[in-house]
């Protein structure tokens, strides 16, 4: 979760051993493996931590010293940098920190000499700090949090009213509601958390009738019920909500038994379980859920001043031993990464110092070698593939350099690309052989080089390269392969593809030889088994080598929705209404449908990978309106709609559903619309830009087709799809927003001579060269706002073709485009 409450989750450090200062501690040779480090040695300071996590995996800590004051330390990949934000003469107590999506740090905190609620945010040059509410505030529990839009929200006590209060900035002021009111609501313990709607959750104490209570807003009022109506210690509570968006809630039971507690509401009710029955006795512990929903758990032991740490198996609460090096370890926040593992701040009370903890994390450093590097002479061609390394170092590979010699040993840099796996060299001269060596970028630099391998540019033909970017999608009983052709064919056209199957990773055998088509329905499988799968090409010369391998575990889930349409609605079309047609096992069978969840993201993912929960609707739903996210949000936004059955079990849409905004100046533009409409006229797709007049080219005709606001007839270009190039006179600044279903393939048809066409791809690394590798292209222009009279420029083979853009692209005979969203 992004919000981050001095009692409830918190998002925590990234890489162990950074410093140097790490220790080791397991419960027995089975238990899980941790890595520890200090992160300062704060001296006697108030036990309370407030970590996160920014975009690159970097982290970034609030906590109070024992100089009383508000401390602020992030890693920058190399360094911790810490900072004194507050030093009045007792702050920084209950801190809570959150990062906004520029990775910018807000903080809220307690100001004890001078009894205030306070607010800090790094602005990109320095830090500002403002008051929430000035009156009396004392050392109470707080909560931050951002909603979607980056804006805080603040949960706290007010010890002067006794009451729980949300604070919400609008801009210009902070405006303040009441959540709960009467004598010492949660006084001693307060968590707050936003769900995927930005819709705040509390947990808090009620100390006068010992009850833990729960609040959380509708969307029009405050709906308040009891966790635990009593006995209960009123020392601490931890809130958290999974992607069901339902909460669960970590507190400690009453004596004699001192047990820690975990609740989770059902949807009617709230189940309860015990994590720890052993003595338990700490008073600041954490609750997290990772992407699966599971709850995690960090805690003390008051007896021995264990660390502890605790994970739900679906049955039952497994308990390992994090630290025992020190005494009454305590104010612990936890968090979870995407691949499930918990990381930990805590304070060491025995040794005074602030550390942090994370399972089977190794140090941060380069990607090791790229693996099995294969070159294949061309024609005036030499292709390049590889596999990724073996270790990405502990962060994502961004990039991949290449380099050539003509000698062995010789290599020197030749280019730099991206996150793939193949590169084609087209400088080179048939008869000279080439050798080349590649290397792996993460955030921390460069890693060592692959292997050697070289090849020899020629006329002749030769086996294909591997098939590319393969894909298992499974099914009940069955796995749906995909891939995408060689980017070589060896100059001898493909015939036919062979699958190789496996049940181990590296196991595969030879399955089946197909025909020249890139997919395959593998029939017969058993549910629940993995299956690994990799595809080589064949053509006249011979087998080529395998691709890349994919898998997939094949399962009775529910048959997909499908994306019907989605449409600017509402007042000024703020709104996006998006309509599918139901899944075929909504409402019966073994694979009943129980609703639809939704997932967003700001950018464009095939797979859906990075995307958030958003939004649930309950079976026999086939529409959805998202408020506030069309026309007036500059962002652009992508929606999966995926049906969950009784088991939990999902299927997502083939197709995505996108909110499109691009920004336009006065004058002309050459604009496309990238997704696809259910309205085509051009009044409907032009809605929202403010512009008299429109044309657009047609090559097979050869002819302009114009249309003009003025004319209340007789217009020749009536309709506009995503195919299509279109030149509009923007009378004001304005925005082209449109609504619709991402396309998943697109063919344009390119005639002899200019064609005005569309991009309506959102792949973001998509070149000028990438369109010359498969249409024989012998000039292209692109949209230069400054270059009048014309306003075209000529585009270069390094130029990027963006989604939203028209392009001019001359042939010298008619060609078939495919456009991609990969």
């Amino acid at each position: 979760m992004r919000t981050i409450g001095s009692l409830a989750i918190a998002a925590i450090l990234f890489s162990a051993g950074l410093l140097g200062l790490i220790d080791y501690a397991s419960e027995d040779a089975s238990a899980l493996s941790w890595n520890i480090e200090v992160v300062e040695n704060t001296g006697p300071a108030w036990p309370m931590t407030s970590i996160a996590l920014d975009s690159k995996g970097y982290p970034h800590i609030s906590y109070r010293d024992s100089n009383s004051d508000l401390k602020y330390a992030n890693w920058t990949g190399t360094q911790w940098m810490i900072q004194t934000l507050d030093s009045a003469v007792s702050t920084g107590h209950f801190s809570s920190i959150a990062l906004d999506n520029n990775d910018y740090p807000h903080i809220s905190y307690v100001d004890g000499t001078n009894d205030l609620l306070k607010y800090t945010a790094w602005n990109g040059t320095g830090w500002n700090i403002s008051v929430v509410e000035a009156i009396g505030i004392r050392l109470i529990r707080n909560s931050i949090a951002l909603n979607g839009s980056d804006s805080p929200r603040i949960g706290y006590h007010n010890s002067v009213t006794r009451d729980i209060r949300y604070a919400v900035w609008n801009g210009i002021a902070w405006n303040i509601d009441i959540v709960d009111s009467g004598l010492d609501m949660g006084e001693n313990c307060l968590s707050m958390v936003l769900d995927g709607n930005d819709f705040p959750h509390f947990a808090y104490c009620d100390a006068i009738t010992g009850t833990l209570k729960y609040a959380k807003w509708t969307g029009s009022t405050w709906s308040t019920n009891y966790v635990v109506p009593a006995p209960w210690v009123n020392v601490m509570a931890s809130i958290d909500v999974d992607t069901s968006n339902r909460p669960h809630v970590l507190y400690l039971l009453d004596a004699p038994d001192f047990d820690l507690a975990h609740s989770r509401w059902t949807g009617s009710t709230w189940s309860k379980d015990i994590v720890d029955d052993g003595g338990y006795g700490g008073a600041i512990d954490s609750l997290a859920t990772d992407n699966g929903g599971t709850p995690h758990i960090c805690y003390s032991i008051f007896q021995s001043g264990d660390f502890m740490y605790a994970n739900w198996t679906g049955s039952g609460w497994n308990n390992y031993t994090v630290d025992n090096t020190g005494s009454a370890n305590s104010g612990c926040s936890i968090a979870m990464d995407v691949n499930g593992y918990a990381h930990i701040a805590y304070y060491d009370e025995g040794n005074h110092n602030l550390k942090y903890a994370r399972y089977g994390a190794p140090p941060a450093t380069t990607p090791s070698a790229p693996r099995t590097l294969q070159a294949n002479g061309g024609n005036a061609q030499v292709q390049l593939d590889w596999i990724a390394p073996s270790s990405d170092g502990g962060f994502p590979i961004t990039n991949y350099r290449i380099y050539r010699g003509t000698t062995p040993g010789g290599e020197v840099f030749l280019d730099e690309i991206g996150n793939v796996l193949t590169y084609l060299d087209t400088g080179v001269t048939n008869g000279i052989t080439y050798y080349y060596q590649v290397t792996a970028l993460n955030a921390l630099g460069e890693g060592p080089k692959s292997n050697e391998a070289s090849a020899t540019p020629t006329t002749g033909q030769k086996v294909p390269s591997e098939p590319q970017k393969p894909l298992a999608t499974p099914g009940n009983g069955l796995i749906d392969l995909s891939w995408k052709a060689p980017l070589f064919d060896g100059n001898s056209s493909i015939t036919n593809y062979r699958i190789y199957r496996g049940t181990a990773p590296g196991g595969e055998a030879f399955l089946l030889e197909i025909g020249n088509v890139t997919m395959h329905i593998d029939t017969g499988l058993t549910n629940g088994q993995i299956y690994y799968y990799q595809v080589s090409a064949v053509n006249g010369i011979g087998e080529g080598k395998l691709s890349n391998e994919t898998y997939a575990t094949p399962t009775s889930v529910p048959g997909a929705p499908t994306i019907l349409q989605a449409s600017l609605t509402g007042y000024r079309s703020q709104n996006i209404t998006i309509m599918w047609s139901l899944s075929s096992d909504d409402g019966s069978g073994q694979n009943s449908v129980v609703g639809y969840e939704i997932y967003k993201n700001r950018t464009y993912d095939p797979n859906g990978l990075g995307y958030s929960l958003t939004g649930f609707i309950s079976n026999g739903s086939t529409e959805l309106t998202i408020k506030f996210v069309g026309e007036g949000d500059p962002d652009n936004y992508f929606y999966r709609i995926c049906a969950v059955d009784l088991n939990g079990l999902t299927k997502c849409a083939k197709d995505q559903a996108a909110k499109f905004t691009r920004p336009l100046s006065k004058g002309p533009n050459l604009i496309s619309i990238p997704l696809i409409q259910s309205d085509e006229t051009i009044q409907t797709v032009l809605q929202m830009l403010s512009y008299d007049n429109a044309w657009s080219y047609d090559s097979i005709t050869q002819e302009w087709r114009s249309f003009s606001k003025s004319k209340p007839y007789g217009q020749s270009l009536e309709h506009l799809n995503h195919t299509m190039g279109i030149w509009v006179n923007v009378t004001q600044d304005s925005n082209l927003t449109v609504a619709g279903v991402v396309p998943t393939s697109t063919t344009i048809d390119l005639k002899a001579g200019w064609n005005l066409v569309g991009f309506p791809s959102f792949d973001d690394n998509y070149t000028v060269a990438d369109l010359k590798a498969v249409v024989a292209v012998e000039r292209i222009e692109g949209f230069d706002g400054l270059a009048s009279p014309y306003f075209l420029r000529f585009m270069a083979d390094v130029d990027l073709m963006q989604a939203g853009f028209g392009y001019w692209i001359k042939v010298e005979s008619p060609a078939i485009w495919t456009v991609e969203n990969t």
